[in-house]
Order: structure tokens, then C-alpha cells, then sequence
């Protein structure tokens, strides 16, 4: 069985928030999160996880031919 201060192998983008438990709040730094894809809960930092989403939603896709994302185009002002 693993431990709740450990964090599962799976991406940070399935973490989401659930209600902690009495004893928890004596690391008032750390927040329960329950993960969508393996179901594990685990009492993280909530600064670090909130830096890691961050990061992780900021990453530009890369594929076979180079990068995905395409540069957005504007029309020429009239």
C-alpha cells in the first residue's frame, strides 16, 4: 500500500481537490487530491502542485514533424 504523502505516476492534469480530513490540517500547507485516472489520494503541497499545473498548461505540444501549435494569424487592419 502506498503512502498519502506520495504522489502516483500519473499526469498532474488528472489531480483535483477533495475535502481534507480533521487530522490533515496540521500541515496547513498541504491539500488532499484525489487523482481521476487511479483513484489514489495523496496530501501534496499545494504551492507545488499549483507551480506544476501551471507548467504543465503552458507546455506547447510537440509532434513527428516539429512543433503542433500553429502561430495565430491576423487580418491586415483596413
Amino acid at each position: 500500500m502506498s503512502s498519502i504523502f506520495s504522489a502516483c505516476d500519473c499526469s498532474i492534469h488528472y489531480l483535483g481537490r477533495v475535502e481534507r480530513s480533521a487530522w490533515m490540517r496540521v500541515f496547513p500547507w498541504m491539500r488532499l487530491y484525489q487523482c481521476a485516472n487511479c483513484r489514489k489520494l495523496q496530501l501534496l503541497p499545494q504551492k507545488g502542485v499549483d507551480r506544476a499545473k501551471a507548467t504543465y498548461g503552458s507546455r506547447a505540444t510537440y509532434g513527428k514533424g516539429g512543433r503542433d501549435a500553429t502561430p495565430p494569424t491576423t487580418a491586415p487592419r483596413a
